[in-house]
């Protein structure tokens, strides 16, 4: 079933995902990870299966529970939204609880803590902007590697240099020139009139640029749309367990072309 939510919209601001401990792992990955996997490094940094009581006992503390209870300090349920004095009503409703109706099963009692390390190698970012279709050499500007022209006609691709690698990719709208001595009027895009191209097309258009962030294996959602585009929306797995608050999306027009994509 198609659904429109412009989460992977990338002519807007990204918005904060919430981090979420999935069957006690905490995963983070660097999408554009070298030789096509995930860049993720456990907290004890020693391979895991060799693993002494020491080297755990080094590791630092994962805190996956909430806080015990104490004195109420902003960000406490029990502390009024800023703006809202005490005694009065929260304008936006009572926060939402969640209750599990039945059982849950058991979590491991130890688990690897996955966090992203490092740095985005230019050899990464020249080979994800290959899947793209740019051409040019990544360069510096400020804390990202960038690829292509912002002024347009073209695309343009930037990555965070520092882990765990977002990066952004969209293609520019060239801009007609004023004639001298006129204002010129606001260009906008053309208006969206086409039909989106299917859920198996979109998948493979997009398959080229998840096989350059080392998720091709990554479990695949087809059914966003916005408007005459789709959206295919990838779930990366660290060591076999879901992840949540990393996927890729990846922005398919109706020629069957990628438009826009983003991932972090």
């Amino acid at each position: 079933m198609s659904t429109e939510r412009p989460d992977n919209d990338v002519t807007g601001p990204r918005r904060r995902r919430p981090p979420l401990a999935v069957a006690s792992v905490a995963a983070a990955v660097l999408l554009a990870g070298g030789g096509g996997a995930y860049w993720a490094s456990t907290a004890s940094g020693d391979g895991g299966a060799a693993d002494s009581s020491a080297a755990r006992g080094k590791a630092p503390v994962l805190a996956l529970d909430a806080a015990e209870a104490g004195p109420a300090t902003p960000g406490d349920p029990s502390t009024p939204p800023p703006g809202i004095a005490p005694g009065e009503p929260d304008p936006n409703g009572p926060p939402v609880v969640y209750r599990a109706a039945g059982q849950l099963p058991d979590g491991p009692d130890e688990a690897a803590v996955h966090r992203a390390t490092g740095t985005v190698a230019p050899a990464e970012v020249a080979r994800l902007a290959k899947a793209l279709g740019i051409p040019g050499t990544p360069r510096t500007e400020g804390a990202s590697w960038v690829v292509g022209d912002e002024d347009g006609p073209g695309a343009l691709l930037k990555v965070t240099k520092q882990a765990p690698g977002t990066w952004t990719f969209a293609r520019t709208t060239p801009v007609k020139p004023c004639d001298p001595g006129k204002m010129c009027a606001n260009q906008s895009p053309p208006e969206a009139g086409g039909q989106p191209v299917s859920e198996k097309a979109a998948k493979a258009a997009a398959a080229p640029v998840l096989k350059a962030v080392g998720q091709d294996d990554a479990a695949l959602n087809a059914g966003q749309l916005m408007g005459d585009v789709r959206v295919v929306n990838a779930d990366p797995k660290v060591d076999g367990l879901p992840t949540y608050g990393w996927s890729t999306g990846v922005q398919i027009g109706p020629d069957g072309k990628v438009a826009g994509a983003a991932g972090s």
